[in-house]
Order: C-alpha cells, then sequence, then structure tokens
C-alpha cells in the first residue's frame, strides 16, 4: 500500500509542477510530468516489465506492483489527453538507440518489455511502441500521433525536466 500511496504522490506533486509552470501552456504536457516523475521518483527501483515497477524483494510487493500498474497506466493515459506520451514513445523506438538520453532508454524500456503482455491499459502505450518499432520513421510518428501539438525536441526536454521532480528526487534517498 505505501507503494501506491508514494506513486500516487509523485504523479499529484509533479501534476501541480505542470500546471503551474508557464511553459507552452503544458495542458498537453502533464502527462509526461507524471511519467517522468514517476520514474525519476522510483529511480532505485530495476525496471523488468509492465507490472509496472517490479522491485527487487519480497514477492508480495511484487504481486502488489503488478496490481497497481492497470491503475497507473489509466491515470497517466487520463493526464494526457492529447496523447503526448504516446507520440513520445512512438519517437523513441523509431530513434537509433545510441542517440538515446538515459531516461529516455528507461522509458522506452519500460513499455518495449511489455508489449508481448499487452493489457487494456496498457494497449494504447504498446501500440505506440509497435509504430515507432516498425516504422523507424519520426514522420510517422508525427502523423499518427498527430493530436500532440508538441515536437519530439519539446517532449524529451520535459521528459528530462520532469525527471528532476523535487519528490521523485526526494524518493530515490
Amino acid at each position: 500500500m505505501r507503494g501506491a500511496v508514494l506513486t500516487l504522490a509523485v504523479v499529484a506533486s509533479c501534476w501541480a509542477m505542470a500546471a503551474s509552470t508557464p511553459f507552452l501552456g503544458l495542458k498537453s504536457l502533464i502527462g509526461i510530468k507524471a511519467i517522468g516523475g514517476l520514474l525519476g521518483g522510483f529511480g532505485h527501483y530495476h525496471y523488468k516489465s509492465l507490472g509496472f515497477l517490479h522491485l527487487v524483494g519480497k514477492r508480495s510487493v511484487d504481486q502488489q506492483q503488478q496490481q497497481e500498474a492497470p491503475e497507473i497506466l489509466s491515470m497517466v493515459a487520463q493526464l494526457d489527453p492529447q496523447g503526448c506520451l504516446l507520440k513520445l514513445l512512438c519517437h523513441l523506438e523509431a530513434k537509433e538507440a545510441e542517440a538515446l538520453s538515459r531516461h529516455e532508454v528507461i522509458l522506452a524500456g519500460l513499455f518495449r518489455d511489455a508489449s508481448d503482455a499487452a493489457t487494456p491499459s496498457s494497449a494504447a502505450f504498446t501500440y505506440a511502441v509497435g509504430i515507432g518499432n516498425k516504422s523507424r520513421d519520426a514522420a510517422v510518428c508525427d502523423k499518427v500521433f498527430s493530436k500532440c501539438p508538441l515536437k519530439y525536441s519539446q517532449l524529451s526536454a520535459v521528459l528530462e525536466e520532469s525527471w528532476a521532480c523535487p519528490i521523485g528526487g526526494a524518493l530515490q534517498n
């Protein structure tokens, strides 16, 4: 239960920060900020698959994390109605791995590992990963996810910024 509370605290804190930041009218970036804060906040965990954030440790904690995954993904999807996270995931898959930042590698790997076991809550994310992987073309990602008005460079910058979410950093200690 503690993991769920910490997760919600990180999401809520990064959401509040995103909403108060005067950058690009951040409504389309809230989902990206939330997922970045989530990942930044749990940076000391081992990312295995979308069971969501598997802990190296007790089995009961792993099971709890797996049960919370659909709720977390649903929350992230609701925070990102324009599909900017989906667009970012597509772009990450379309790029060469060597060109990705450390945080982009972690984010892309988190969803890539789950592509074999898509659930209703992860279907949109695995779809975005699949489009990028098959096309290897940023223009295809821009076209498929045209509802998101932001460019890849802007999405990537927000991901990097959100990784440093103060609440996320506090959880790493």
